[in-house]
């Protein structure tokens, strides 16, 4: 198994992917591409997509490949300004949670098309993002495929930098929780909890309109945070990587010190992400 090294991509770096299965090899036949899916880099080692489960924000370190797996790596041949950039990530994390829509998908490739949802799906997302940003990839961000974003004339195409997966680290990824599946139920949770009041709630943005324009439905909202667990999940983080957390833990570990300092650098690598909050992490190392 391999990976894609996080260290090689940028924040608003697209990630294509052409999966073995049925689904990918119908979408690669129909579009007549050579990609089948799409995917938006947010953070060191972050990603947000569009699938069947809806938007999520995933960890590339968890996205696993074959070794005879293809996958692609784009980037705007103009680097955007920072705050452009910023805007296209923002954009990107507010739709976590929005559904699915498979017909507008499917749309794509059709010349007969209605006008749009806010449901997502995955090269919409992404062409979405940049397009709110001012950046217009496509010339229909609505309704394009994953193909239609890779051959767009704003972006290069960069080598892809794989590397190995070893047997312990598929061991440790298989046992236990998954934090990064925990969220996504999580808030999948909420967000039924939220379209049960009110059907057009599509993400977590959606929430705060909705309770200023019903407060009657706070309840609602209250309870399904409490019973997804959503609001506990830190603490299972915690739990888990207390050193991660606690001043002066991260001396008592076993790992050499230059591992430790690494994985302090990566954490906070990308200043837009939060990186000055663990910066003490650094100074432990």
């Amino acid at each position: 198994m391999k990976r894609i090294k996080i260290d090689s991509v940028m924040q608003g770096d697209i990630l294509f992917t052409a999966r073995p299965g049925k689904t990918s090899k119908g979408i690669r036949f129909t579009t007549g591409g050579l990609v089948s899916h799409a995917m938006i880099c947010v953070a060191n080692g972050s990603f947000i997509d569009s699938t069947r489960n809806g938007v999520q924000a995933r960890n590339l370190q968890r996205e696993l490949f074959e070794d005879d797996e293809q996958a692609f790596h784009f980037r705007l041949k103009i680097p955007p300004e920072r705050q452009i950039l910023a805007q296209v990530i923002d954009y990107a994390r507010a739709e976590i949670g929005a559904r699915y829509s498979l017909t507008e998908a499917a749309r794509s490739v059709s010349p007969f098309r209605s006008s749009s949802s806010k449901k997502q799906f995955c090269s919409r997302l992404v062409a979405r993002v940049f397009n709110q940003a001012g950046i217009e990839l496509v010339p229909n961000a609505n309704y394009c495929t994953p193909e239609d974003l890779r051959q767009s004339p704003l972006l290069k195409e960069l080598t892809v930098e794989f590397e190995s997966v070893t047997i312990e680290e598929l061991a440790l990824m298989s046992g236990g929780l998954n934090p990064v599946d925990a969220m996504h139920d999580a808030q999948n949770a909420v967000l039924e909890a939220a379209r049960s009041v009110d059907s057009k709630i599509e993400s977590f943005n959606d929430l705060y309109a909705l309770l200023v324009k019903r407060p009657e439905t706070d309840q609602v909202i209250a309870n399904a945070l409490v019973s997804s667990g959503y609001l506990d999940l830190w603490k299972k983080e915690v739990a888990r990587h207390p050193w991660r957390y606690t001043s002066g833990l991260m001396d008592k570990l076993s790992e050499p010190p230059k591992l430790l300092c690494d994985y302090c650098i990566g954490t906070i690598k990308e200043a837009y992400s939060g990186g000055v909050r663990f910066a003490i992490n650094l100074i432990q190392c």
